[in-house]
């Protein structure tokens, strides 16, 4: 279906809203012919675009709607990670352990980006826990986005990383992890993590006092239009 390849286009570009738009249309149409797998696998991407776009409900909902189905393997496991992660920045700590406990038992082959949702997701449930476990799970992430090489999951990945050293009083490694996932998402066009980079960078010089560093970082993303909800 084209909705599928246009959703895959805008979200390189870093639009969210017309990449979730088409996955979403995509999705309606293989539901429609009775495909549920299929249906089911861009119901996951919805879910994970609308995350992006700051629709932490409308992830929920469509992870939920996947999981009511009887839909197993990868896509099953990745809306069991996916949904646990908007629990877990809730501090919702039940439900996001629930599914945390849900996706470890799913059986076979994963997703390797579900795979660092999950341990994020485990990561936060941990930190929020004050449980000092978090830091394992943020390097088994990022372990596996290391391995996976793909710029598009190992620079968000290396933000998550950021904000958690930030809530931990790691300054210097957030600013490490942030001045990587930069470099690596403008050298590979990711449009969106480069502006979310640069908004996490922006908070950072502020509470720093570098006032003035902090309005040319915010200048940056202004100027890159990505139509995403970033709050900083």
């Amino acid at each position: 279906r084209i909705e599928a390849k246009l959703a895959e286009a805008f979200n390189q570009l870093g639009d969210v809203a017309n990449a979730g738009g088409y996955a979403a249309s995509a999705a309606a149409y293989y539901r429609d012919c009775g495909d549920v797998a299929e249906a089911a696998r861009l119901d996951l991407e919805v879910a994970k675009l609308a995350y992006r776009g700051g629709h932490a409900d409308e992830t929920i909902a469509v992870c939920r709607r996947i999981l009511a189905s009887e839909v197993t393997g990868p896509t099953r496991f990745g809306a069991n990670a996916r949904a646990a992660i908007c629990f877990a920045y809730r501090n919702d700590l039940p439900s996001a352990r629930e599914l945390i406990a849900a996706a470890d038992a799913c059986e076979g082959p994963r997703n390797p980006r579900d795979s660092v949702a999950l341990e994020w997701a485990r990561a936060m449930t941990a930190m929020y826990a004050h449980d000092d476990a978090w830091l394992d799970a943020a390097r088994r992430a990022l372990a596996i986005a290391e391995e996976l090489g793909d710029p598009g999951v190992l620079a968000p990945t290396l933000l998550n990383f950021a904000g958690m050293a930030t809530e931990s009083g790691r300054e210097d490694v957030a600013a490490s992890a942030l001045d990587r996932a930069i470099e690596i998402a403008d050298a590979n066009g990711r449009t969106f993590h480069s502006a979310y980079a640069r908004c996490s960078r922006a908070l950072a010089f502020r509470n720093a006092g570098r006032l003035d560093d902090a309005y040319h970082a915010v200048l940056e993303v202004a100027a890159m239009y990505v139509d995403a909800a970033i709050v900083r």
